[in-house]
């Protein structure tokens, strides 16, 4: 099983630049913001090693992914969806 950080409300207020976001996955446990970096080169990297991690099924039945967005172009949807609104 793995543990991933995911950042709560509270922390929200201090991402920084560019934050790595958990796409996919089951109902109620999906589009979380797990890490936020000020590099962009650095945040891609993470994103990539998390992709790398994932089982089979996790990609092809979950869809789940990561995704590297800047923290002001993020699309509501993950806005609310992080308490970012």
């Amino acid at each position: 099983m793995k543990f991933i950080r995911v950042l709560k409300a509270e922390e929200n207020s201090e991402l920084k630049k560019y934050v790595v976001i958990r796409t996919g996955g089951s109902i109620g446990n999906h589009d979380k913001i797990v890490d936020s970096f000020d590099n962009i080169e650095e945040a891609k990297d993470y994103a990539k090693r998390m992709r790398k991690h994932l089982t089979p099924g996790e990609r092809s039945y979950y869809g789940m992914s990561y995704k590297v967005f800047d923290r002001d172009k993020l699309p509501s949807y993950y806005k609310t969806s992080n308490g970012l609104i």
